[in-house]
């Protein structure tokens, strides 16, 4: 085994100069180059500190050699680093390895380095897992924690899974897509720097610091001391974010790790993270906050968030239910290069009604109050977030029948500020954030005479490994006719795999073709909603009726309700036929439905 002070082996890159501009020219101006890390801390060693070269194949000479710390070298992105030299204004390069298992085994033995040096700091001063520190690896090897060492995070998640979760949080654009969601970044600095009673001189732990600006935000508040842990590549540009704001930066600790594997000698006084996913428990990492409440919170100390609510309500969108209808009807095609697509239509209708919806609803299509699960995440344990149910027992609060087409959910959180406790919502109806609004989609609506009925059930959230939940939601509601057996409706939803709704429809698409600008086709559907919203009695029943029939048509209405003209008529016409400003979209989308058209959807973050 090599000892302290030694060289690994040389690991085989692609380096390339960085201009004054920040740009890399990796067709002109790159070189293949052997990367070697000393480990430092040997007195027979010409370095007492680890320390990096980088060996240019083709000139057969060192291109650039320094001293390995957080601020000379760092990973980017999933297979990118960067080298410089700690002088200022000094020359940086660009190291690109050839996979990322190579990419992981570089940062392993960095990471060795590093806690070497660590161990030989005062105790407390080192933020990384001290098993970095317990000696040298013997080549460019990964270490054991990638590959799971019996953390609570490697224990319970696929190791896949994990890396492209923090490939993804390790790129600068999706850091920016969750900064420039003003409402929840701006609610964030109001709830932390309007609480400085909370934060002036003490010590803070920001779980998953992405881009370390929740931490900058706690040195604005007057924290002492700020612990920013991220376990993506992100950290690099967390440290040069701290380092280019060094009034509040001096405050942080940049730590890159996982916050299982963090070992600090003190306890903290505040926890600040932005744990929430899609409906609060996607991606699970409440679960990891909870572990660091548990691990280095003081007792009596302030989370950040400390409450989470997840709110639900029956909502009717025949709109919405006749375009995931229209999804799959390509698979309806007989003569697709002549190839029956049509045997596998009913299996494409399950595969889209499993999809959660997240979209920005309007409020006119909730038909309930809404029901709430209420997690405290002061108390609450990871097996509680594991296993979440919320019991149904919801009241229908129209002014006629209503067809419930499914669960509306959304979700807010409390920051318990002394001074100001403040809340972040997602409601339906509120500034919309990144996170939008979600809803469960029967394939099977649950038709209701009208007011006063009540639609029971519940909704199950069950985690599983791949960092999300599967949804199983379950609907009874009063019989469709007097005397008959209550209507049943259920779903099962992965909600790793949503639907990002996005109403564009696709007419417009092709009239772009046709010369039609998109501000003229807004123009025009402009026009045909004021004329909808004067529509009659009479015209919303023939629309409801042709609503009805698509549905027929499809296979998707209770037998008991074709027969029921009242109930037909329900299908379609909801709570409101518009649906609010909706109302005209959805319109369109359905008779380009009934013509085998499509929508458009894509992912708004």
């Amino acid at each position: 085994m090599e000892q302290p002070g030694a060289w690994s082996k040389p690991a085989h890159i692609q380096c390339c100069s960085i201009a004054e501009d920040g740009s890399a020219a990796w067709d002109t101006n790159s070189f293949e180059a052997d990367l070697r890390i000393s480990l430092g801390n040997q007195p027979s060693h010409s370095r007492s500190e680890p320390s990096f070269t980088i060996h240019n194949r083709s000139t057969n000479a060192t291109a650039l050699t320094g001293s390995l710390t957080s601020k000379t070298a760092w990973r980017a992105s999933s297979i990118l680093f960067f080298f410089k030299s700690p002088q200022e204004h000094a020359s940086c390069l660009a190291v690109r390895c050839a996979s990322l298992e190579a990419a992981n085994t570089v940062e392993s033995l960095m990471d060795k380095a590093l806690g070497l040096q660590q161990r030989q700091m005062p105790e407390g001063a080192s933020g990384r897992k001290r098993a970095h520190a317990e000696g040298p690896a013997e080549s460019l090897q990964p270490e054991a924690s990638a590959q799971g060492d019996g953390n609570p995070f490697d224990a319970k998640i696929d190791k896949g899974s994990a890396e492209m979760y923090f490939k993804y949080y390790g790129m600068l654009q999706h850091q920016q897509n969750m900064l420039q969601d003003y409402v929840r970044t701006g609610i964030y600095h109001r709830a932390i720097t309007s609480n400085k009673l909370d934060f002036r001189g003490k010590t803070v732990m920001d779980v998953g610091a992405g881009s370390g600006i929740l931490s900058l935000f706690a040195a604005q508040a007057g924290a002492s001391k700020v612990y920013a842990v991220e376990a993506s590549g992100i950290v690099g540009y967390t440290q040069q974010l701290a380092d280019g704001n060094a009034d509040m930066g001096k405050t942080l600790q940049v730590i890159h790790a996982k916050v299982e594997e963090v070992d600090i000698a003190e306890k903290v006084d505040v926890l600040i993270s932005e744990p929430m996913g899609t409906l609060l428990v996607n991606e699970r990492m409440l679960e990891t906050y909870l572990y660091a409440r548990d691990r280095f919170l003081k007792p009596g100390g302030k989370m950040f968030p400390q409450v989470g609510r997840i709110h639900v309500a029956l909502f009717s969108d025949a709109f919405l239910h006749q375009e995931v209808m229209a999804k799959a009807t390509f698979w309806t095609q007989d003569n697709f290069f002549k190839v029956d697509l049509s045997s596998l239509y009913g299996s494409a209708v399950d595969g889209y009604f499993s999809q959660v919806v997240v979209d920005a609803f309007d409020t006119n299509v909730l038909v309930s109050d809404p029901a709430s699960k209420i997690l405290d995440l002061g108390t609450c344990t990871a097996e509680d977030l594991q296993d979440v149910v919320i019991p149904l027992d919801l009241e229908v609060k129209t002014q006629g029948p209503c067809a419930v087409h499914g669960l509306a959910c959304w979700f807010d959180v409390l920051f318990p500020g002394t001074n100001n406790p403040v809340w972040l919502t997602t409601a339906p109806g509120q500034p919309t954030t990144h996170w939008f609004q979600l809803r469960c989609l029967m394939k099977a609506p649950i038709y209701v005479p009208g007011p006063g009925h009540r639609v029971q059930g519940s909704l199950h959230l069950k985690a599983h490994k791949f960092q999300s939940y599967d949804v199983h939601l379950t609907l009874t509601g009063p019989p469709a006719q007097p005397g008959g057996p209550p209507q049943t409706s259920s779903g099962v939803f992965d909600l790793k795999e949503p639907y990002y709704r996005q109403l564009t429809p696709a007419g417009w698409w092709g009239q772009a073709s046709a010369g039609v600008s998109q501000e003229e086709c807004q123009a025009q559907q402009y026009q045909q909603q004021q004329q909808q919203q004067q529509w009659g009695p009479a015209e919303q029943q023939q629309w409801a009726e042709q609503v009805r029939q698509w549905a027929s048509q499809a296979g998707l209405v209770h037998a008991s309700a074709q027969q029921s003209g009242q109930q037909g008529a329900a299908a379609g016409t909801g709570q409101v036929v518009g649906a609010g400003q909706m109302g005209q979209q959805g319109q369109q989308g359905g008779q380009q439905a009934a013509g085998g058209g499509s929508w458009r959807s894509m992912m708004q973050v």
